[in-house]
């Protein structure tokens, strides 16, 4: 093969694919392929002979000559001259070896190439440490540089490439404990590790700094350290001001100790998820137990050893603050009442007096800070002696605040924790049985039942090629034999290890057996067996026996008479399909009864075409040629797919977007269309699933079950005597209940309060309760008390405004405008005047 087309390239690429070994260095072979590259030395050589220069590249053979595995080589281009390759093929047999050869020519040198792909790291790293922009746009504009760089060069990968290059399992990774370190946070379990260390302290710096960077690296060993360090902040702030330190030391401390407890294992820091996620890594063994256990020793002598570091490096007067808060806020208001004095030029005597004043309070400041400072010199010590105090108070403030949750997340961490080891010890969870799937036969007992428990719920597996490692194949089990056709297995998917499986899906029956068997009633010899069981001695053999006793004997005897004398039989059956059912057409009657009860008041979608249109007759016709094709092809009009979506105002503020809800106008004719794909199914599920299946569809037995247990439920709806007793006005409606009365009186509150106990006790009787967070107080009037009421052990907030039949009613008690808007939106006007004229 000669290539003189390359122009000004730099580097060929080449891409050959074929049955080679895909590691070279655990396997070998005597078979392989060799290819040679080479290309005319340069004319302007100083050399007296041109040379050609030959670039050879080994490929070994693998025995399977069905797998094609691509591997990618870059060799350098001399000049403009021609280059000639050669493939040649040493086998130990005469045969075809298949191989499919790509290349392409790259603009720049590996030097070039080296130099770019800096300039982009750099640049990345330059916008994230000046924060110019947010990271993670940074990293979208270097990932969009990296693209150009290639395309810039000759590489452009193609789209399926670049996503195959986004590792999923490190996304996944880090999402699922974050997920997990958010909800641990919820517990309050990072303040309570925190307290603890306090605690276990007595009050001693290093002690608690000590403790808190030792829990801080246990936690980031298993939970994204970043995350943990965020949550551990807060609390080791005021720890820190509890013993007067400058917390800036102690973060730096506990930092240091994330990152170094987050790389003992695989989970505990990014690069090290990325690390333990590269499948090449994986192959030569490197999993999750492997990294912990060659890292978690080295990691524990590390922190052995950055102790005594961490302490050499803070001396403990650089850990205390200079002055505490409260000295340097007074600091500060000494300086803002000397500036403010320090700005009035006297030119009068008030102005004189004002400023002697302030000056006068500036000097009482003074003394009182001086004060505090001998205070304050006296008191610093390295331990802290009020830490009893302080633990008291920061226990009660932080503290564990859901404790069900901590078990439920600390139980997940576990088996987290445990399935990550397990990863490593087992090679996987899979379906592992010597099946032959074309025959239908087994070596073992357990293969063997299980191809009976497939027969026996008419199963039949359609699948029996290879789909995953050239060993084990998936699973297509169907209950009919030709419902599928062209069934075809492909290449892999990305980087999965599955291969993508292709089938059409067709409508038909078939009977198929069962290896269960039943009496075979035709051929028995009734006879011999009456006459067997009348010579045995009942009375006799069951007089000293218990019921029990009797009945296993009475069943011992009947059955072993009646398999001796009844021979057994294979059952068959048959799956049908409704005959009266034509699922490959639309039937023009069924277009015709949809088209007739559509509602012509409607609105118009899309397509503006009216429903009160579409149920004219001559429609029918062209309508159903166009479901029919439509059905047979799985075109669909564009108009089908459209919608006007028009916003509805709900309630509340009109400029605010949420107090708006969409109303979506599709095409009529779609929706029939829609109709009749959903009766089909429908009908087809209802058919396809047995008696005995439940949950899929209604009319079977969980209904009923369902309809038993909410019997019981739905008798106590019914509020008929929910008014006994009331004396205010009651007003029911749907699940709104209200009561009316007039309060200005203490007759009246009594009552209300009567009413109120009444509706708490008749809820608490009927096994129902009022939702107490919804009701609220309504206070109607100008010379409205504002009474608090409560309604059992809840007192019940006081409302502005309350909606009622659709209108907003509120404290100021305008009957004409509220009853004009009731009368318009609901016509129901009387009830809305004579449920709040009472209260006037």
């Amino acid at each position: 093969m000669n290539l003189t087309d390359f122009r000004d390239a730099a580097l060929l690429k080449l891409d050959i694919g074929g049955p080679f070994v895909a590691d070279v260095v655990d396997q070998q072979t005597d078979e392989y392929v060799v290819v040679q590259i080479s290309q005319t030395e340069d004319v302007g050589s100083r050399r007296r002979h041109q040379q050609q220069v030959v670039y050879n590249w080994t490929l070994p053979l693998s025995s399977r000559r069905n797998q094609q595995i691509i591997t990618t080589r870059t060799f350098q281009i001399l000049n403009r001259g021609t280059i000639f390759i050669n493939i040649q093929a040493f086998l130990q047999e005469p045969g075809s070896v298949p191989l499919s050869m790509k290349h392409q020519y790259l603009h720049a040198n590996i030097e070039a190439q080296v130099t770019i792909a800096s300039i982009v790291l750099v640049g990345v790293y330059v916008l994230i440490i000046l924060e110019i922009v947010h990271r993670t746009l940074a990293a979208m504009l270097g990932s969009l540089a990296a693209l150009a760089a290639l395309a810039a060069v000759g590489e452009r990968p193609s789209m399926v490439k670049v996503v195959e290059w986004i590792d999923y399992e490190t996304l996944a990774l880090l999402f699922g404990m974050m997920v997990l370190v958010a909800i641990f946070s919820e517990t309050g379990f990072f303040d309570y590790c925190a307290v603890k260390a306090y605690r276990f302290s007595r009050g001693k710096v290093w002690g608690m700094i000590t403790l808190l960077c030792l829990i801080a690296a246990i936690l980031s060993a298993f939970l994204d350290n970043v995350t943990t360090m965020l949550l551990f902040t807060p609390v080791t702030i005021r720890l820190c001001e509890v013993l007067n330190l400058d917390p800036r030391h102690v973060l730096i401390a506990e930092v240091i100790f994330t990152n170094i407890g987050g790389a003992a294992t695989a989970v505990g820091d990014p690069p090290n998820v990325i690390i333990v996620s590269k499948q090449e890594l994986r192959k030569k063994g490197l999993d999750f137990a492997a990294f912990t256990g060659h890292m978690f020793v080295g990691i524990c002598l590390v922190v052995l050893v950055s102790f005594p570091f961490l302490r050499l490096l803070y001396w403990n007067k650089k850990l205390y603050n200079k002055e505490p808060s409260e000295i340097v806020e007074l600091k500060h208001e000494i300086y803002v009442w000397r500036l403010t004095a320090q700005r009035i030029n006297p030119a009068s005597r008030e102005e004189t007096a004002v400023k002697c004043l302030l000056m006068q309070k500036v000097l009482t400041l003074e003394m009182l800070l001086r004060k505090k400072l001998r205070t304050f010199h006296r008191q610093i010590s390295q331990e802290d002696k009020n830490w009893e105090t302080n633990i008291q108070e920061l226990q009660k403030k932080h503290r564990i605040t859901d404790k069900i949750l901590l078990i439920k997340c600390l139980t997940v961490l576990g088996c987290v924790i445990l399935m990550f080891f397990l990863n490593s010890f087992v090679p996987g969870i899979y379906l592992d049985l010597d099946i032959c799937w074309k025959n239908n036969a087994a070596a073992h007992m357990s293969s063997i039942k299980f191809l009976e428990c497939v027969e026996d719920c008419f199963l039949i597996q359609m699948l029996d090629v290879p789909t995953r490692n050239e060993a084990l194949l998936d699973l297509l089990l169907t209950n009919q034999e030709n419902l599928f056709c062209n069934i075809s297995v492909g290449d892999s998917l990305g980087c999965s290890d599955h291969n993508t499986v292709e089938f059409g899906i067709l409508l038909s029956a078939l009977k198929v057996s069962t290896k269960t068997k039943g009496l075979d009633f035709r051929r028995a010899n009734i006879s011999l067996l009456i006459a067997q069981l009348g010579g045995i001695p009942w009375e006799a053999s069951m007089e000293d026996k218990g019921t029990r006793e009797c009945r296993e004997f009475f069943k011992s005897a009947l059955l072993g008479t009646q398999n001796q004398f009844i021979l057994l039989k294979a059952l068959g059956t048959k799956i049908q399909l409704n005959a009266n059912m034509d699922l490959r057409s639309v039937k023009e009657e069924l277009v015709c009864k949809l088209l007739q009860v559509l509602d012509p008041y409607k609105s118009m979608g899309p397509d503006n075409i009216h429903p009160g249109v579409l149920r004219a007759d001559v429609i029918v016709r062209p309508l159903f040629i166009i479901f029919e094709k439509s059905w047979r092809s799985g075109d669909m009009p564009e108009d089908w797919k459209k919608a006007n979506v028009t916003p509805i105002y709900k309630k509340g503020l009109k400029e605010d977007p949420g107090n708006y809800r969409s109303i979506s106008l599709s095409s009529i004719s779609g929706k029939v269309m829609e109709r009749i794909l959903l009766g089909a199914i429908t009908t087809q599920m209802k058919h396809m699933i047995g008696k005995s299946q439940h949950r899929f569809t209604k009319s079977k037995s969980c209904l009923t079950n369902s309809i038993a247990f909410y019997d019981k439920v739905t008798c106590r709806v019914d509020v008929g005597d929910l008014d006994d007793g009331i004396k205010c006005t009651v007003m029911k409606f749907a699940d709104d209940t209200k009561l009316s009365e007039e309060v200005d009186t203490l007759e009246g509150r009594a009552t209300l309060k009567k009413d109120l106990d009444r509706l708490e006790e008749w809820a608490n009787k009927n096994l129902m309760k009022f939702n107490k967070e919804k009701c609220e107080v309504l206070h109607m009037g100008k010379h409205n008390l504002g009474v608090q009421h409560r309604l059992g052990s809840t007192w019940q907030e006081s409302s502005s405004v309350k909606r009622d039949l659709g209108v907003l009613v509120d404290n100021k008690l305008n009957i004409s405008e509220q009853c004009c808007s009731s009368k318009e939106s609901q016509q129901d006007a009387g009830l809305h005047q004579q449920g709040h004229s009472q209260q006037r």
